[in-house]
């Protein structure tokens, strides 16, 4: 069996198991073109195709870098180099975020160490890191919605927040469009 065979038959083996978990997840659509964009869409794709300590320690940086973004769009620039969970806190404080997307970022953050560090304790039980993916997944969901939130006004894209997008002098913002399955 050559190369493409085997691809092909791996493919086939997990391609259920990929649908059922595209379609428990879902991602806000449309972004802002940031330094994170990439990472946070790569997240969902990483779950459904069954990588799931790569999901959860990815998510958990994306958490991270969201964190740090906001401060800096909402003029907390000295936050900036502050523990996530200080960050968070003054975030949810000032009223940049709701209790919901605090409660949202923590959640993320509970197994931070053991996954940034790989420590020995680290979880390894498919079902447990699925589960925990998952939920990282529709927390990360949770906090780009409240914070990227936008409407669509003839045809033009409305950020409800435009601090968070580079609109640029002519009114137009560079978008990051994800790829849904």
């Amino acid at each position: 069996m050559d190369i493409e065979q085997r691809l092909r038959s791996m493919f086939e083996i997990k391609l259920a198991s990929s649908i059922l978990r595209a379609e428990q997840t879902e991602v806000i659509p449309i972004i802002p073109n940031q330094y994170f964009s990439t990472a946070s869409s790569e997240i969902r794709d990483m779950f459904i195709d069954g990588y799931f300590t790569g999901a959860i320690t990815l998510s958990q940086s994306v958490a991270e870098g969201l964190s740090r973004f906001l401060c800096d769009r909402n003029g907390l620039r000295e936050y900036i180099k502050e523990k996530h969970s200080k960050r968070v806190f003054l975030l949810q404080s000032e009223k940049i975020i709701s209790s919901k997307s605090k409660t949202a970022f923590d959640k993320i953050a509970e197994w931070r160490n053991d996954f940034h560090h790989m420590n020995e304790n680290i979880k390894t039980n498919r079902s447990e890191l699925e589960i925990r993916a998952k939920l990282n997944i529709g927390c990360l969901f949770q906090i780009e919605k409240e914070v990227f939130d936008y409407s669509i006004t003839k045809g033009k894209l409305a950020p409800k927040y435009p601090q968070y997008w580079d609109i640029d002098a002519d009114g137009t913002a560079e978008a990051f469009l994800r790829s849904l399955p």
